[in-house]
């Protein structure tokens, strides 16, 4: 009943307009920094990545960027289209490769303003096709996530990202760059000890806020962490394909509120236009040596996008099985 109330609250106009207004004017353009194959790890917090890039190689060094969204659909919005004046160069070179279904519905001209409530708008923004302005922006857009909607797993496998990337870089000039946008550490949890967070976040009558006991709040934050280390040991396949000459940089989206309110466990989750939250909005900022990383303990699936064809009720499967429905 609480988290009903608080939802519809945020989601209210009276609330969401100066959020938003807000939030918009917050946060560094990713374009901003130097990189030439930028990593978007999706929900990723910088307090884990730091905490576990000990244990990789590969990562030389963990700073923080102040995000410019604490949501996908914000992030998406504010940094192809509202700074498109600004850095109209910079997205023209842009690859943008990508495992995340809302910004395949932004770049198709959905609102970043709580699209995910009509149905409507999203089966405006899929029937574009990708032929929208803000995609024939991009130098190439390869939405990959379509190619998960056949398969069997829950989440939307890193594979299909590094093999698309493996593919098409021998069509890549020295003065493109290109952004992977993986879906982990995002739920679903991968490989999770238990089928509660399995499926999290649709046990909402279990997993929601004010209601979760210790047991349950201790298995998620065990599991979140887990698919941290899941996509950073993934990521070790797509670095040994990067030549050493490329900057390469990690970073995310957005992170995730992970903290307790007053003293009870707070359920994973990252609002729209929330920009007080370090938790949520400064996100890692990772600078690679890609000569570094080893796969020989990690197996890429010979899984591909082929321009697959779908239907919309598939999509919206998909954003159901990622929690936003």
């Amino acid at each position: 009943m609480v988290t009903d109330a608080l939802r519809k609250l945020h989601r209210s106009g009276l609330v969401t307009k100066p959020l938003r207004f807000i939030s918009q004017r917050y946060g560094e353009n990713i374009y901003n920094r130097e990189w030439d194959i930028l990593i978007i790890l999706d929900a990723a917090q910088y307090e884990v990545i730091k905490d576990l890039s000990e244990d990789f190689n590969y990562i030389e060094s963990v700073r923080r960027l102040k995000s410019r969204g604490s949501h996908s659909s914000e992030w998406c919005y504010n940094t192809f289209v509202k700074d498109w004046d600004e850095y109209e160069s910079d997205i023209q070179d842009t690859n943008y490769i990508t495992g995340n279904v809302i910004s395949s519905l932004i770049l198709n001209g959905a609102s970043d303003m709580e699209f995910l409530d009509d149905k409507s708008y999203i089966e405006e923004a899929m029937n574009q096709n990708d032929e929208h302005e803000r995609i024939r922006r991009l130098n190439s857009y390869h939405p990959v996530w379509k190619g998960s909607l056949n398969l069997d797993d829950e989440f939307i496998p890193p594979d299909l990202l590094t093999n698309r990337f493996i593919d098409y870089q021998s069509e890549m000039t020295d003065k493109d760059r290109t952004i992977l946008h993986y879906m982990q550490p995002h739920t679903p949890f991968v490989n999770a000890d238990s089928e509660l967070t399995r499926v999290w976040p649709n046990n909402s009558d279990k997993v929601s806020m004010f209601n979760m006991d210790e047991e349950v709040y201790q298995d998620l934050l065990t599991n979140y962490r887990q698919n941290h280390r899941y996509i950073l040991n993934h990521l070790q396949t797509l670095l040994e394909n990067i030549s050493d000459d490329k900057d390469v940089v990690i970073s995310a989206d957005h992170g995730n509120i992970t903290n307790r309110l007053f003293g009870v466990p707070y359920t994973l989750g990252h609002p729209n236009y929330i920009f007080f939250s370090r938790n949520l909005r400064h996100v890692p900022w990772v600078e690679v040596d890609q000569s570094e990383a080893d796969a020989s303990n990690v197996e890429l699936k010979d899984i591909r996008y082929d321009d697959e064809e779908y239907d919309n009720e598939q999509v919206m499967d998909r954003l159901e099985s990622l929690g936003y429905k």
